[in-house]
């Protein structure tokens, strides 16, 4: 099948006036820096030097500004050279060796973006997207990362917590410089928020003073209900005691790891057949995944902890990630005891990324797509009496394997293309019922999508999937080429 390769939008006039202002920076700062040389008055001297310093500032801001361009159309080889300039230039800068990091990340040099990331964070200590850098750095590195007083759950705990505050401390530091996130988001946002709140407020784990907040936050939701738009997105009403506490991180309890095994042991008979299953490419799912201790401390932490961050999905249901919130050493402690009871599987693959989907009652949930992985854990902890219909709420995956070519680590492919490939390829989607406690183990590059759903209302009954993700490489920081199947004729 023939495909093309669309890579991101980057008008002609919007580069050409980026080099503009570049060369425009470098010749003003020549000019000024020559002007210096001549005979002039005290004043003009002085009105020269400010000038030659802004010019300097605006020159470092012009490379800093076409080399993030650079990056985010898909062309990072040059934007290395303008960046190792701008480095010479200003050593100093912790935004330009973020960037070096980020850049050095999607190129894979994994010991070098991890020493951009330590410079970054010694320039400045506070800097988030250092500090999740750093974390990944870790995740990839493994063994072989160099000492550090820190291990990847710490630095995420610690980005996340400059990010969304630390719970319980934001409510005598509302005045606290913390990043103020208020995109748009989902109705079902201001429901799941709202029923949390309230959850939290019956268990004791939120104030009293909370009563407030809820009223309105109730009254902003009931606003959302129109008939014609039910997912449309919504703001964040103009409450000042509400944005004080929106998108916080209100309760936090981070399941720590368990002294006993936090996975169900697997007979030798089914360790066989997982294995040879995944070997050969087709998906493959077990029952009793996790063991009661640590399914129960897995459902109180998506239960209790406000993690819920990603409301911007128009589909019904919330995401949270492991660089925002899903991070605690028991998830940790999941991955590496899966390693090392299956080390057919994963003896070469490390854990790259994780997250958690929370869905409204009844819905589709997550479309079809793949994802920039090698291999792909699922399982679900809602318990069984939440779903109302046993043979759905799943997980639709299609067994045919795209062409080994289409490297998906390093492309990407949108849901028409995958569209497109499924006409031209038709097949019967494996379907994987929902059951508490199943994990669903594939490779990654496979299409698949959220069967239908359909739960009891009701907080505690919200569907809940857990995903990590396994392999060599973490999410790209920036795009990625589109990889687009031609239909012939």
């Amino acid at each position: 099948m023939k495909t093309q390769l669309v890579y991101p939008a980057w008008p002609r006039s919007q580069r050409l006036q980026l080099l503009f202002q570049l060369w425009l920076s470098g010749l003003v700062l020549l000019g000024t820096g020559i002007y210096l040389w001549f005979p002039v008055s005290l004043t003009t001297r002085i009105g020269t030097a400010l000038l030659l310093i802004l010019s300097w500032q605006k020159l470092l801001q012009s490379l800093g500004d076409y080399t993030e361009a650079l990056a985010e159309h898909c062309q990072l080889e040059p934007a290395q050279k303008y960046l190792q300039l701008a480095l010479k230039l200003s050593p100093r800068r912790a935004d330009l060796w973020l960037l070096l990091g980020n850049i050095q990340a999607d190129l894979e040099n994994w010991p070098i973006a991890q020493a951009a990331y330590q410079k970054a964070l010694h320039l400045r200590p506070d800097l988030i997207e250092a500090l999740n850098g750093l974390g990944f750095a870790r995740l990839i590195l493994g063994e072989t990362a160099p000492p550090s007083t820190m291990t990847a759950q710490a630095y995420f705990k610690r980005a996340y917590e400059l990010r969304r505050g630390i719970s319980g401390q934001i409510f005598t530091h509302s005045d606290s410089p913390l990043q103020r996130e208020y995109s748009p988001f989902s109705p079902f946002k201001l429901k799941h928020d709202l029923e949390q709140w309230q959850w939290l407020c019956e268990k004791g784990l939120l104030p009293v003073s909370f009563q407030g907040p809820i009223e309105t936050l109730t009254n902003r939701y009931q606003a959302s209900l129109g008939p014609d738009c039910p997912h449309d997105l919504i703001p964040l009403p103009a409450n000042a005691e509400l944005q004080s506490l929106w998108g916080k991180n209100l309760y936090f309890c981070a399941p720590p790891e368990s002294p006993k095994p936090a996975l169900q042991e697997l007979s030798p008979t089914l360790k066989a057949s997982i294995s040879a299953q995944t070997n050969e490419g087709a998906p493959v799912y077990w029952d009793h995944f996790l063991s009661p201790a640590a399914l129960n401390s897995l459902q109180d932490f998506c239960l209790d902890a406000t993690i819920w961050h990603d409301g911007s999905r128009r589909a019904g249901y919330l995401a949270s990630t492991l660089d925002d919130g899903f991070n605690c050493p028991l998830l940790y402690q999941i991955a590496e005891e899966l390693r090392q009871a299956l080390p057919e599987i994963f003896a070469e693959q490390r854990l790259v990324y994780m997250w958690a989907f929370k869905c409204d009652s009844e819905g589709q949930g997550i479309a079809l797509h793949n994802d920039s992985a090698y291999l792909n854990l699922n399982f679900w902890i809602t318990p069984d009496h939440a779903n109302l219909d046993p043979e759905t709420g799943g997980l639709l995956i299609y067994p045919q394997d795209p062409p080994r070519e289409w490297n998906f680590e390093d492309l990407r492919m949108d849901q028409a293309g995958i569209e497109n490939w499924l006409q031209a390829h038709p097949q019967t989607p494996l379907k994987i019922p929902y059951r508490c406690n199943r994990a669903v183990l594939f490779h990654s590059r496979l299409f698949h999508a959220s069967d239908v759903y359909k739960f009891q209302p009701g907080y505690a009954n919200r569907r809940i999937n857990i995903t990590l993700l396994f392999g060599k490489k973490i999410l790209k920081y920036y795009p990625r080429p589109t990889l687009v199947p031609l239909l012939e004729g």
